[in-house]
């Protein structure tokens, strides 16, 4: 990474900050073997705070060998399969076992093969898929991106192959989006109290969000300039969009 300038950046250490503010809006990086690469702006999280949160995979400070990555340093990915065939990719966060789950991205660069990685998952005969169906979705985004189960455990502030980047500009589609939306997180229902806490966090009125939640949103005040989950909860690297890697 010796080519990118890196920028040091803070992130909320508790639940309180967290839902006061987590980074949304860093663009995820993918360089692929022919040297590709996929980028997608970051939209919508869930953060998971280990410990007492009872739909961590991390609850009650439980390190297995499947979730590891959320017990190292701030910035480490964490890749786990979900039904057998799909992957979730996470960072590692400041806090016992904490992590940022990716929940939704933008696509800005590398679509057209987005869209083959997508489509040689699906269905033969499926419908074309739309620009925002790409990444919207936990799973999706690891498919267009193409993050295999390996990448778990790496460091996401230097590995060659995946990095986050600090996002320069708003989407050209959405010049005024400011507003991040505080939400319960999804497919967590079983898991008491916690299935309702405000730990999803999405741009308000975004194309590319997954799921909306109308009684969240007009419960959650503007956020304006507020930095919001930056998917670790010490300091992290990462590099400013406009540089580039070597």
């Amino acid at each position: 990474m010796s080519g990118r300038k890196r920028t040091q950046i803070s992130v909320p250490e508790t639940e309180d900050q967290v839902k006061r503010g987590v980074s949304l809006r860093q663009v995820l990086v993918r360089r692929c073997a022919d040297g590709t690469e996929l980028r997608g702006r970051v939209v919508e999280t869930e953060a998971y705070l280990g410990g007492e949160d009872k739909a961590s995979h991390s609850a009650g400070g439980k390190c297995t060998e499947r979730n590891t990555a959320m017990f190292m340093k701030p910035g480490t990915i964490y890749v786990y399969p979900i039904y057998g065939i799909y992957l979730c990719m996470n960072v590692s966060s400041q806090g016992e076992g904490a992590a940022v789950l990716l929940r939704a991205l933008e696509p800005l660069h590398g679509l057209p093969l987005m869209k083959q990685l997508r489509t040689a998952r699906r269905r033969e005969g499926a419908r074309p898929l739309k620009d925002k169906e790409l990444c919207n979705g936990p799973s999706k985004l690891c498919q267009a991106l193409d993050i295999p189960r390996c990448f778990d455990r790496r460091d996401l502030a230097s590995d060659p192959e995946v990095w986050l980047e600090r996002d320069t500009q708003i989407g050209p589609q959405e010049p005024d989006l400011r507003e991040v939306v505080s939400a319960s997180r999804i497919g967590i229902d079983s898991h008491g109290e916690w299935a309702t806490k405000p730990l999803r966090f999405y741009l308000r009125g975004h194309h590319c969000v997954s799921v909306v939640n109308k009684q969240a949103e007009t419960q959650t005040r503007s956020l304006a300039n507020n930095v919001i989950s930056d998917f670790a909860s010490s300091s992290v690297d990462v590099c400013d969009g406009d540089t580039g890697q070597s």
